[in-house]
């Protein structure tokens, strides 16, 4: 994949041009305008590159811009830095690159040639920048972002087909592929529960090796790099100087750099003895430390002493050890020891890393697998240490090979944890106890095949010549393992025991849930301990093994005792083997033997259920008791077979899962059963030969007529033998049981299913004859005769001829359904119209109303009359027309009916007359009399016709009555609702106390009005009481518009005739005792509203006083009194509170199913006690008027006299005598003023007509008083001003 150009590209061509620049001649501005060109260029390209973007060049960015926290136009802009969109291309094309990756991290900005600038920037500067990279190029610092495709042979989905990753290196790459190399297992987990095939599988265990190969790698390098001995760099000498030999002896002649020399080459040697003696400890490892550990010990140790040797021979340590050497320095002789003991230590660390080496694939099964596959690989292991022993020079010692392989012990039993914990995921406890012992047992498996192996390449060593023995403690070896084996003995054992008592919390058995507790409450005590029970060398865990052990004892005690207890009491034998075969499935090995011990008292308790049984069947031997619903001789043989079944199963119980039977007590109750059960099959035998002796009566019982009379009831019954149906559950028994059934039975087992469905049909037929026969109408009856006749003929075979195995039943049944059919036909016509046209009509008849009262509120008399008055003439001629239907409707029937008599009468020669009676029954003694005499043709007709038409008369006297039923229904009905509505309780009238009632709907409205000096009803209650009456007769007279029928009258609606002229139901409805009732109640309806209405208009007396009196005479009289204001406003209020008394008048007043209006009442009073407030208002202006104009001018005057100019002592005495008269009458305008206002702010509110001149009179009548005063004020002062002067004119004159 192509990665990006480098950050300075653009920079360096553009130095590039500026020095070409330096060296051409021209002007700036020619030179300005180029780079210009180039920046126009960079930024159409970068325009070009913009224009290039698909929505997959957007998908990309979105996911960058998410996992960045960038802007999506920021990502965009980052990416159209780069000069060329290649890379994308040849990702997304097919057959193209299987990966992009782009990389985030601070680096240098861009040139012009990315076409978009940097305002503010300088050369050099870097900022964070995303870009394409190639990651082989690149020193990565920061994020890596990669997008991997998985199909690069085809056309794919870019939504669906990629893979993303990042990688954060800003605190290393070794540190974040360490961390992708946690994340890997569960990748492969993933992968792997996705697709479970074993191609899939394999791949992704080649991935994990490879992965943990490449993290091994890395660790290496990295302990390459942290284990090398670093030595001091800042000894102060220039060792550039100790290059040639020349240099070397100068610096040896001179004593400081000796002395300094000597001084780095001691710390050298410090160091360096240092890590020798760090070497020579004894190491401290952990407890778990497996093989590889020895191996990364010694690799370790090789690149310390590998550092130094390098160290050592590198140029710094030469230059020092030659100078030293020339000086002949004391210091080279220690040093050459160490330099010997390094070299002697880096020889033994290699040859050790390369012998381990071996070991290091052999045991990757110790790490990697379980103990099972573990197990396999063992002796591979074993020989590799077998070959480290034989051929290393340094490793073969005992101490090492004790070492390495309590290492290889300390692997398999971390391995072991970890396969029975589930890597630590899953406790002991928590997995399923079949599984855990199966780990358990491939854990203790891989310790004895590891002894095994290690003893035999043990013997295997010493047979060969050269071979060298294991000196080796095998109880160092195998001591830790073998501790853990006998730890997971233990932990088997009480696994065991979980299993074992965990049956008891599954089982039914009555009361051993005690138990379950019990132990539930040990096995949760252990669960809860917070130790690991794995660790073998916690001593914790042998207390609570001995403790739960102790408690399991104790509780297989206490299970046999309650098993014992279950059983000390038997009730039965087949009961007791139910308890022991629930106690037998806990299979729980402590109750073996007493079990055993069980078999023994139920076969003592069978033998005295065997003697039981005996005694017993002896009791009931002859009538032995039947199971429900069981057949006689059926019951009896299953009763036997139970008691047989009772002693039977026990002893086969016994037999199958315990020897004692083979007993000398066992063998005496096995003769005893012999003889009891050879009683018993000999019992069913015999009732088995007694029910087949009966079988051949059968044959009486099928050769019975099909139908009987009752001799009560003398109805037909379906005459079935129960016998039959005895013999087929008997043989349905016999069959069951497995018994032989004989031909005869199974034959009438075959026509079982025909005998029941002709019973069931003949059932069915009676059921429906006699349904129709209710059916019919009582009128209709006799006119029905005929084919009621036939019905009959045809039944009476199947009471004389026919048996229950005729071969004609079909050619019967076929009659009977004609003849049903024939009767049902007529019969549902009748029903039809009878039900239809007939009673459907009168029914609607009976609910007619008659008359029309106001629901949604009262209505006026006029109205009630006019409504009516047509409603009864419509209602009239609706009713007669319905009549004429119902008529037409009976004619038709008798039609229909008149039809069936006169087939009837033409075939009544050769059969037999019907019986007088209306009620047509079976005769069984009835047969044809061939001895009748014979009727003439016509008489016979003659008399025939004369019964038809008195059935007809009676049909059509039946439905006119009927229809004189319905009006009377309609005429009462309308009544009823009259008198409902007229007819409301007085004593609800006065606990309303004349309100409104809401639960009482009027019909009638009228109105309070006031004729001086009364108050009254209009219309009053005479005048409601004769609409009312009116009304009941317009309801009676409905009925006079109905003609009664067969009057000669065309019933064709086309042809109508005037009603009245002929004879109707008038009287009859009139008549009517329930009529003439209502007619009685509804003549004095209103007269229990009389003193109702009385108690609503006395309640208006009060307001007489303004109606009795004289007006004028009364205003007068007042006046003359000379009243003060006050008593004229109080008298003038007294008529307003009349006014709002008045308003207060309710509207609307109930009285019954009256609703009286006051408004006109209200009108004439409030017009009365305006009248009365008028005339008050109308004196009291003329009088204070009289004073407003007497105050003008008296105001106008004085102002005029004051206005006049003072000239001489004249004027001035005109003046004194005008102030003077001013202030004599101010007082008393001015008490005048104000009940001015008053009276006329009186007026203004009780509505007395003020004008608006008056009303501005009255406001300025105060302001001229003001005027006056003001005048009279100057005027005054004028005098006093002007008086020295006319003082000195009169002193003078």
């Amino acid at each position: 994949m192509s990665g990006a150009l480098p950050a300075d590209t653009g920079n360096f061509n553009l130095v590039e041009h500026t020095g070409q620049r330096g060296s051409r001649s021209g002007s700036s501005d020619a030179i300005q305008e180029t780079v210009k060109e180039k920046e126009v260029r960079y930024e159409e390209s970068r325009k070009v590159r913009k224009s290039l973007l698909t929505p997959k060049h957007e998908y990309i960015f979105k996911l960058l811009a998410d996992h960045l926290s960038l802007d999506v136009a920021a990502v965009e802009s980052f990416i159209l830095d780069a000069p060329s969109l290649a890379p994308f291309d040849d990702f997304f094309a097919e057959g193209g690159s299987k990966t992009i990756s782009f990389v985030y991290q601070e680096s240098e900005i861009p040139g012009i040639e990315c076409g978009r600038t940097f305002p503010g920037a300088a050369k050099g500067d870097k900022i964070m920048r995303l870009f394409l990279a190639n990651l082989s190029r690149i020193c990565l610092k920061g994020l890596c972002l990669s997008f991997v495709r998985t199909n690069v042979d085809s056309p794919y989905d870019i939504y669906e087909e990629i893979h993303f990753f990042m990688v954060d290196a800003t605190h290393g790459l070794l540190k974040e592929i360490q961390n992708l190399s946690k994340v890997m297992p569960t990748v492969c987990a993933t992968e792997g529960a996705v697709n479970q095939s074993k191609h899939v599988e394999k791949n992704m265990q080649n991935v994990k090796d490879t992965w943990s190969r490449y993290i091994r790698f890395l660790d290496e390098i990295k302990v390459s790099i942290e284990d090398t001995v670093k030595f001091a760099q800042d000894t102060g000498i220039d060792f550039s100087r100790l290059i040639s030999f020349d240099d070397v002896k100068a610096a040896a002649a001179d004593i400081d750099v000796v002395h300094k020399l000597e001084a780095v080459l001691m710390i050298w040697y410090k160091q360096i003895e240092q890590v020798l003696l760090e070497s020579e400890q004894m190491r401290k490892e952990v407890d778990a430390s497996g093989p590889l550990t020895e191996l990364e010990h010694w690799k370790k140790k090789s690149v310390k002493f590998n550092s130094i040797i390098e160290h050592i021979k590198g140029p710094e340590c030469k230059a020092v050890v030659n100078v030293l050497n020339i000086n002949r320095s004391k210091t080279l002789k220690v040093w050459r020891e160490l330099d010997a003991r390094i070299t002697d230590c880096a020889n033994e660390a290699k040859d050790n890393v390369k012998f381990l080496y071996t070991l290091e694939k052999v045991c990757q099964p110790l790490y990697n697998c379980d103990p099972v596959t573990m197990a396999k690989s063992i002796q591979n292991v074993i020989n590799a240490i077998r070959m480290i022993h034989n051929v290393s020079r340094c490793y073969n010692t005992s101490e090492r090979m004790i070492s390495l392989f309590i290492k290889v012990t300390n692997q398999m039993v971390t391995a072991c944890k970890a396969y029975i914990t589930d890597n630590g995921t899953s406790g002991i406890w928590d997995q399923d106890t079949q599984d855990i012992l199966k780990k358990l047992e491939a854990c203790i498996y891989l310790f004895c095949e590891y002894r095994s192996c290690f003893y035999k390449t043990k013997k295997q060593n010493l047979e060969r010549p050269d071979g060298k023995p294991f000196e080796v403690s095998e109880m160092h070896i195998f001591g830790k393992f073998e501790a853990f084996c006998k730890r997971l003995n233990k932990i088997t054992q009480m696994i065991t025991a979980v299993k074992t008592f965990s049956a008891l919390g599954k089982s039914t058995i009555e009361g051993i849930d005690t138990i379950a507790a019990k132990f539930q409450n040990i096995y949760i005590t252990m669960k809860k301990k917070q130790y690991d029970i794995l660790a073998h060398r916690n001593s914790d865990f042998e207390v609570d093994f001995a403790e739960f052990m102790s408690q399991i004892s104790k509780l297989e005690n206490q299970l046999q005792i309650f098993m014992n207890s279950r059983f000390s009491k038997i009730l039965s034998s087949q009961h007791a083997f139910v308890q022991l075969q629930r106690f037998e499935k806990l299979n729980m090995p402590c109750l073996k033997a007493q079990i055993s011990k069980t078999f023994g008292l139920i076969l003592q308790h069978y033998v005295s259920e065997l003697e039981s049984v005996k005694k017993l069947y002896q009791a009931h031997k002859e009538d032995p008791p039947l199971a429900r619903n069981m057949p006689p001789m059926a019951g009896k043989i299953l009763c036997v077979r139970q008691l047989f079944k009772r002693v039977q199963e026990p002893i086969s119980y016994f037999e199958k899962n315990s020897d004692i039977l083979k007993t000398p007590e066992g063998k005496n109750v096995v003769r005893m059963y012999n003889r009891i059960a050879t009683v018993f099959v000999e019992c069913e035998r015999l009732y088995h030969r007694a029910w087949k002796r009966e079988l051949p009566q059968l044959q009486y019982a099928l050769q019975a007529t099909l139908f009987v009379r009752h001799p009560d009831t003398r109805k037909l019954l379906v005459n079935f033998d129960p016998k039959i149906n005895e013999i087929v559950r008997e043989s349905k028994c016999m069959l069951k049981m497995g018994l032989e059934v004989p031909e005869q039975a199974m034959r009438l087992l075959k026509t079982e299913r025909s005998l029941n469905t002709t019973r069931l049909r003949l059932e069915t037929i009676l059921s429906n004859y006699e349904d129709a026969l209710e059916n019919i109408p009582a009128a209709f009856y006799n006119l029905m005769a005929s084919k009621i006749k036939n019905v009959e003929s045809v039944l009476r075979s199947g009471l004389v001829l026919l048996n229950w195995s005729s071969l004609i039943l079909d050619k019967f049944f076929s009659n009977i359904d004609a003849a049903m059919s024939d009767l049902n036909q007529i019969l549902k016509k009748v029903r039809y119209v009878c039900d239809m046209h007939i009673e459907a009509v009168l029914q609607d008849i009976s609910e007619t109303v008659l008359i029309a009262l106001p629901e949604d509120g009262p209505s006026t008399l006029q109205d009630l009359i006019k409504s009516n008055k047509n409603r009864s003439k419509q209602l009239a001629e609706i009713l007669a027309h319905k009549s004429r239907n119902v008529e037409g409707a009976v004619k038709e029937l008798i039609d229909t009916l008149s039809a069936i008599y006169e087939s009837k009468e033409r075939n009544a020669a050769n059969e037999r007359p019907v019986p007088e009676f209306k009620r047509v029954a079976f005769a069984e003694d009835v047969a044809s009399n061939e001895d009748d005499d014979e009727l003439n043709g016509e008489s016979i007709g003659a008399e025939k016709e004369d019964d038809f038409t008195k059935e007809c008369k009676a049909i059509y006297a039946c439905f006119s009555t009927k229809l004189l039923d319905a009006l009377v229904k309609a005429t009462r009905l309308s009544l009823d609702e009259l008198k409902k509505r007229v007819l409301v309780s007085s004593l609800s009238v006065r606990k309303r106390h004349f309100g409104v009632l809401h639960d009482v709907i009027t019909f009638i409205k009228s109105e309070v009005h006031l004729a001086i000096p009364n108050v009254v009803m209009v219309p009053s209650l005479d005048d409601i009481q004769h609409v009312i009456n009116h009304l009941v007769t317009t309801v009676l007279e409905v009925s006079r518009g109905v003609a009664r029928w067969r009057q000669g009258r065309c019933l064709d609606d086309s042809v109508k005739s005037d009603a009245r002229k002929l004879k109707n139901f008038y009287q009859s409805v009139v008549k009517h005792k329930d009529i003439s009732k209502l007619v009685v109640h509804l003549a004095s309806a209103v007269n229990s509203l009389r003193e109702p209405a009385c108690d609503v208009l006395r309640q208006f007396q009060p307001f007489n006083v303004i109606c009795a009196e004289d007006r004028d005479v009364k205003v007068k009289e007042f006046l003359k009194s000379n009243p003060y204001l006050d008593q004229i406003k109080s008298e003038i209020l007294h008529y307003v509170s009349f006014e709002e008394k008045i308003d207060n008048i309710k509207p609307i007043i109930i009285l019954g199913s009256i609703e009286l209006s006051t408004a006109p009442l209200k009108m004439s009073l409030n017009a009365e006690a305006k009248s009365w407030k008028m005339l008050l208002c109308k004196y009291l202006k003329e009088d204070y008027k009289k004073k407003i104009a007497n105050i003008m001018d008296f105001t106008d005057v004085h102002l005029t006299k004051l206005s006049r100019p003072i000239v001489d002592l004249e004027d001035v005495r005109y003046a004194m005598e005008t102030l003077s008269h001013v202030r004599n009458t101010e007082i008393k305008i001015d008490l005048s003023l104000g009940p001015i206002e008053d009276a006329f702010a009186i007026l203004n509110k009780c509505e007395g007509q003020v004008t608006k001149k008056e009303s501005e009179d009255v406001k300025a009548l105060r302001y001229s008083f003001a005027k006056l005063q003001s005048k009279a004020s100057a005027v005054q002062d004028e005098l006093v001003q002007m008086q020295p002067k006319f003082k000195e004119d009169l002193l003078e004159s």
